[in-house]
């Protein structure tokens, strides 16, 4: 199921990201699409050789995945509410530190994901360097998949081999 998570997350990210838009919200949400494609990348094409690795690693990915469209789906929701007025502020000059607050909260939560899936991203390319990670056909059919640890800055190609 981590590859649907992260495929849902993937997904979401495309939709909110505004290439143009520089503002504090869309960096952070572009370093999460940037862990989030990395990771999905493997998952489409790689198998770790031992099960208890894959169920961990899994597991790992799926629960940061849910957090994190989690977060992103509840500050839509807020802005939404915010932006149609129909908000439960006692006085206007509430509105814009309650919301300024959550977003802070939000803003750690997703930073703490993004660690998280950094270090995901760490183990899988460590994985990859040592050959503990089987390389299979993709889910999506290409003939080769390349995937990319950007916090690392090293790039495995994945050439895959007709069986």
């Amino acid at each position: 199921m981590a590859y649907a998570s992260v495929l849902s997350l993937n997904q979401t990210l495309d939709k909110i990201l505004h290439p143009h838009d520089q503002t504090e919200q869309q960096h952070i949400m572009r370093s999460l699409h940037e862990q989030v494609s990395f990771l999905l990348s493997f998952l489409d094409v790689s198998s770790p050789q031992n099960s208890d690795i894959l169920s961990s690693l899994e597991g790992r990915i799926r629960d940061a995945a849910y957090e994190a469209e989690d977060i992103i789906e509840s500050s839509m929701s807020n802005q939404i509410v915010s932006e149609s007025g129909s908000h439960e502020y006692r006085t206007e000059s509430q509105v814009p530190n309650q919301i300024l607050s959550e977003w802070d909260q939000k803003f750690e939560r997703l930073q703490k994901i993004i660690q998280e899936l950094n270090s995901i991203s760490d183990e899988v390319v460590k994985m990859r360097e040592r050959n503990e990670i089987q390389v299979l056909l993709p889910r999506n059919s290409l003939p080769a998949a390349s995937f990319k640890s950007h916090s690392t800055n090293k790039s495995a190609t994945v050439r895959l081999e007709k069986l």
